[in-house]
């Protein structure tokens, strides 16, 4: 695995999903748009755990976001080091290693590497000053938005609205009236993208609802039929996103659920499977936009959840 800005916004998806500030392990602050930016106070990039000198890989669980003077302060050191003024310790933890807070009586550990919710105190002027300022350069960086349609059928349980905002783990998502049993309208919004790693990791969301929506909630009568429409737009500058957004830019097309499937469109399919697999297809012209039936799942997930429901048959 290259260590890149795209494995790096990957890795900080994973851990802390839509948060664009967290602490690192040591306590100091980091904002994800300050990745390797020296300029910055929030500056990060990703380390190991277990050093590569004491056999560390380049693997998931053995990489950390952390800010640049605790990148600087752990260096190679092992197993003991100090970061932020405190002692830590790097543990065998079964088939995997962790940093631990090294306590000086040597009694039980305390793990120290988890999530931090609290971000960036903007009633310090000085850190709301220093926050504009990043956000100021990364307004002249390149930016990637998207916007999600889901339409659903003949809803039965509202859990399935609840579900997929769980999954997207965000606040942009915008729900149509339920004027209706037979049609609503899921809108989802994201328009803080800032590499194709990002994309990517929302079209396997897309793919993932798929999973979910063919294997489970329709068998279960949740609900009849849905589509999902993934569309995406590029821009060389993220200031010139703003003059673009329109939430209801879908909604416009008239797009109907019908087959239950994923659509994307051209500027969505940015890595070169996608690419490969929609330049075999035939387009579906609708309105002014072109789109490419993108009907995948996860396999493994798909078996599990049929045995569910064969299982409480």
């Amino acid at each position: 695995m290259e260590l890149n800005r795209e494995t790096a916004m990957r890795i900080w998806n994973q851990r802390y999903g839509r948060q664009i500030a967290v602490n690192d392990f040591a306590g100091r602050k980091i904002v994800k748009s300050a990745y390797e930016d020296e300029m910055s106070q929030y500056c990060w990039s990703l380390g190991h755990i277990l050093p590569p000198e004491q056999g560390g890989a380049n693997i998931n669980y053995n990489l950390i976001c952390c800010h640049k003077l605790t990148l600087t302060e752990k260096g190679d050191h092992f197993p003991l080091f100090t970061a932020n003024g405190e002692n830590y310790e790097i543990v065998r933890v079964m088939n995997h290693y962790e940093i631990h807070l090294h306590e000086k009586n040597d009694e039980q550990a305390v793990t120290i590497i988890k999530e931090d919710n609290e971000g960036i105190n903007l009633l310090d002027k000085d850190n709301a000053l220093n926050l504009l300022k990043d956000i100021s350069r990364k307004l002249d960086e390149e930016r990637f938005m998207s916007v999600i349609q889901i339409s659903l059928t003949n809803i039965t349980n509202l859990e399935v609205h609840e579900f997929i905002k769980e999954l997207f783990n965000q606040d942009n998502v915008i729900f149509s009236p339920l004027s209706s049993q037979y049609r609503n309208d899921i809108i989802i919004a994201d328009y803080d993208l800032f590499s194709k790693s990002d994309v990517s990791n929302l079209l396997d969301k897309c793919v993932l609802l798929n999973t979910y929506l063919s294997n489970y909630f329709v068998p279960k009568g949740d609900i009849i039929t849905y589509s999902i429409y993934f569309t995406v737009k590029h821009f060389e500058k993220g200031k010139d996103m703003f003059a673009h957004i329109d939430f209801d830019e879908l909604k416009r097309l008239a797009l109907l659920p019908g087959k239950s499937t994923v659509y994307i469109d051209s500027e969505a399919a940015l890595n070169s499977k996608a690419q490969n697999y929609i330049n075999r297809l035939t387009p579906a012209v609708i309105g002014y936009k072109k789109f490419y039936e993108y009907n995948f799942i996860f396999k493994n997930l798909a078996d599990q959840l049929k045995a569910e429901l064969n299982k409480n048959k």
